[in-house]
């Protein structure tokens, strides 16, 4: 007799697909599917347990008790017939009852607290922090402290994925906090090109999908950035090359020239 694949999902939606393709072919890479992954402020597992159903040993923060071990939340129910939202008080699944009913016990270490306030140094293989910043545990912590732990924990060669929230107005600090949101094209700055290589980064304007934080189902900026930490080697033989220079000839003699990368980003969608 066939035993029954029991799968249980999120009720803060789908993974991504960029996070979930780079899970799906780690264990294929001999050189990382040993590297464990930690995953910061997980809710009830929305991120991690892609790499428990894979088998990858993963440390697991969220700071919610009823998101760790369940409980009653106002939850959106769209009715399919008109498409019209009931929010009704429903018993959810926690991260815990979710990992027993799949039964991914073994590779699971789980931790019912604020990742950024730990004392944690461990390194790991890939390191994911999911909708993270804006949360009311951290708001009072600086962004900046916040990013900075994330990057200390990944190893030499390991991958970083953070999604986060944009500001819809730079000017309105009660309403996007510089410790909770951050600026248009900010991120990529936390990410010197001597340590890191960004793999993709993308801040767009999109309508989330409704789930228990966004009960409005609000249009939303939402940034997304993988990047993988360079070896130590690597590194340090960057690090030794000479700048190049670059001169442009002209009437007066030899002019050196600064050239600055333009980044450029573009909006779809609504914002309000």
């Amino acid at each position: 007799m066939k035993s029954l694949r029991i799968r249980s999902y999120s009720v803060f939606g789908a993974c991504p697909e960029i996070y979930r393709k780079r899970v799906a072919h780690w264990k294929h890479n001999k050189e990382l599917y040993n590297h464990e992954f930690l995953v910061v402020d997980d809710k009830d597992g929305r991120l991690g347990m892609c790499p428990l159903r894979l088998g990858v040993s993963t440390t697991i923060y969220e700071p919610s008790h009823i998101l760790m071990y369940g409980g009653k939340l106002i939850t959106p129910i769209k009715n399919l017939e008109n498409n019209d939202i009931v929010y009704k008080e429903k018993t959810t699944l926690g991260l815990i009852d979710r990992i027993q009913l799949e039964f991914l016990e073994e590779n699971a270490d789980l931790h019912n607290e604020n990742f950024y306030e730990s004392n944690n140094d461990k390194k790991f293989g890939y390191v994911a922090a999911c909708r993270s910043f804006d949360r009311d545990e951290n708001k009072d912590i600086p962004i900046k402290d916040k990013i900075e732990k994330l990057k200390k924990s990944v190893k030499d060669g390991g991958y970083l994925y953070i999604e986060y929230y944009i500001s819809l107005d730079d000017n309105d600090l009660e309403k996007y906090p510089l410790n909770s949101f951050l600026r248009y094209g900010e991120m990529k700055e936390y990410f010197n090109s001597n340590d890191w290589i960004v793999i993709s980064i993308s801040e767009e304007a999109t309508q989330e999908e409704i789930n228990v934080m966004n009960l409005e189902s609000k249009p939303i900026i939402l940034g997304r950035i993988e990047v993988r930490r360079k070896k130590e080697k690597i590194r340090s033989e960057y690090n030794k090359r000479k700048p190049r220079k670059i001169t442009e000839l002209n009437k007066c003699g030899v002019v050196q020239i600064n050239r600055r990368k333009v980044r450029s980003y573009t909006i779809t969608g609504v914002i309000r």
